[in-house]
């Protein structure tokens, strides 16, 4: 972090870095520990703003969105920052590189390296109009690969092809979907069947139908929750789910 912060400094790059998000030292083994991210910010070249909601609000704000991350799935942070039209720095990882295609909408650079990381920012920096152009090719690549409606068109062909189902689908009533978060909701619109809840979710409810599809998964930790204690209720309320399934002969 000394290093990164020292080597955007060094280039004389006007740039301000401003990070949203609470600490999870508690919870998170590998977050940054409270005493050195406090630290980092007494130099005056990160800006934290703290617990935020308006994360779209904040993409808009900015011309580059950087996530160097060591592991991820299909990071939102990046694809939120596509959809607002930022150029992206992310790590080479599996997880970024359908969203970041480097040299078109942004750059994939070495993971845990702090020089790779600052030469790709100084690099945007100097050059604005790259920035520009690679926002451009960023918001293209959100409609035209992450658009939310081509995504619940292909949940339902996956459903199709699993219960040998011929498109457009036309559900039987004995089918709901589990998770009541926008992708469930989402998907249970789509598709025109019922959806419960998750949480608080009774063997019962289930009782009538005969296949489920779970869409679950909290994607938001409440202010007084760590991350490893979201993780583990997730994983037991899951696995309750999937055995009442089961006890039921219910498809999933």
């Amino acid at each position: 972090r000394v290093l990164f912060r020292s080597l955007v400094r060094a280039a004389g790059v006007d740039s301000r870095f401003r990070i949203a998000g609470r600490l999870d030292a508690d919870g998170n083994p590998a977050a940054i520990p409270k005493d050195d991210f406090l630290h980092m910010l007494e130099t005056g070249d990160v800006e934290w703003l703290g617990d935020r909601r308006d994360v779209a609000d904040l993409a808009r704000e900015a011309n580059v969105v950087a996530l160097p991350s060591y592991h991820e799935g299909l990071p939102k942070a990046l694809l939120e920052g596509a959809a607002s039209g930022c150029a992206l720095v992310a790590t080479d990882i599996p997880g970024c590189r359908p969203v970041v295609l480097d040299g078109v909408n942004g750059r994939l650079v070495e993971p845990q390296s702090a020089r790779a990381l600052a030469d790709a920012l100084i690099n945007l920096g100097r050059n604005p109009e790259i920035v520009r152009e690679m926002g451009a090719q960023s918001r293209r690549l959100a409609l035209e690969r992450f658009e939310i409606s081509k995504i619940l068109d292909n949940f339902v062909d996956l459903y199709c092809h699993l219960q040998d189902l011929p498109p457009p689908v036309v559900l039987r009533d004995d089918v709901v979907v589990v998770g009541a978060g926008w992708v469930g909701t989402a998907i249970a619109a789509r598709l025109g069947c019922e959806v419960l809840p998750q949480r608080g979710l009774r063997r019962e409810q289930l009782a009538p139908f005969g296949a489920v599809i779970i869409a679950s998964g909290r994607n938001r930790v409440r202010r007084d929750e760590t991350l490893a204690a979201v993780m583990e209720e997730e994983s037991k309320v899951l696995t309750t789910t999937l055995e009442w399934c089961r006890e039921l002969g219910i498809r999933v």
